[in-house]
Formats: structure tokens, C-alpha cells, sequence
């Protein structure tokens, strides 16, 4: 996935993503209008329309919703007094070399990004 290779969190892209999604329903909605005159929406062909976006909208207002649940429900899971116990670092020797191995919870470090 693109935002992978990027390094994009990944529910606050979601969340965006959908933001995008709700504007140009809303452009496209906007672009009929234009066309089909000031009271489209009462138009029998039209009607139809509108009770579409309106399903989108909701559809994609549930999806976000989730989204943001899914983000608060992991914020609420990590132990954060568990975490600030740990050291960060340490250094392991392999002969003449050394590594520094970092001790970060991945969850935490991803939450930061969000």
C-alpha cells in the first residue's frame, strides 16, 4: 500500500481519505444543480439522486465514525506507565562492532504519527 511506502499513519489517512470523499460527493452534488437548475432535487429523476448521495454521505460518515473509534479504543490499550518504565536503548557489542538497539513500542511510535 502506498501509504506504507510513505510512511502515512494509517487510520488518520483513512480519515482523510474519506474527508476527501465527502467534498467531491458534495462538488458533484453541487455540478448537478448547476445543470439541472436551481430545484433539481424535486425533479422525479433527480429524487433518486439525492436519496444516493444521501446513502454515500451516511455511508461514508459511518466509516469515519468507525475510524475514529478504532483510533480512540487503541489509544485507551496501550499502558502508557508500562512503557515509560522501559529503556529506550542499548547497546550490544559484536566484536569490534556495536549496535544500538532501540526499545520503542511500535503501537506508541505509530499513535505519535496519528
Amino acid at each position: 500500500m502506498l501509504s506504507q511506502v510513505r510512511d502515512f499513519p494509517v487510520i488518520s489517512n483513512r480519515i482523510v481519505w474519506i474527508d476527501q470523499l465527502k467534498r467531491r460527493l458534495q462538488n458533484y452534488e453541487v455540478q448537478v444543480a448547476n445543470v439541472l437548475g436551481e430545484n433539481w432535487n424535486e425533479q422525479n429523476d433527480a429524487e433518486d439522486i439525492k436519496k444516493e448521495c444521501h446513502m454515500v454521505n451516511k455511508l461514508l460518515h459511518s466509516s469515519q465514525k468507525y475510524y475514529l473509534d478504532a483510533m480512540k479504543k487503541e489509544i485507551n490499550n496501550i499502558d502508557v506507565r508500562a512503557e515509560k518504565d522501559k529503556t529506550i536503548y542499548r547497546i550490544e557489542s559484536w566484536g569490534d562492532n556495536f549496535n544500538l538497539c532501540l526499545n520503542i513500542n511500535e503501537d506508541i511510535f505509530d499513535l505519535h504519527k496519528e
